[in-house]
């Protein structure tokens, strides 16, 4: 009997990722960031519709968020 490896969500992303990694260069810190910032870019309803998320509420609260490596 023959097996088929069946891909799963976990190895598809890491796959993605050390893909990434190698195309931009980089650190999988820096992809992993840049993958995020694209992801709530694009998912800005989703975040305010269903989790209250929103660029509004952000600038309310007047609080400034340092990450970690970021000299920006």
């Amino acid at each position: 009997m023959a097996f088929k490896p069946q891909p799963t969500i976990a190895g598809y992303n890491g796959w993605v990722m050390e893909r990434l990694v190698d195309a931009r260069a980089t650190n999988p810190a820096e992809v992993t960031a840049w993958v995020i910032d694209r992801w709530i870019e694009m998912n800005r309803q989703l975040l305010s519709s269903d989790y209250g998320i929103s660029r509004d509420q952000f600038q309310k609260t007047s609080k400034v968020v340092k990450l970690p490596g970021k000299s920006r």
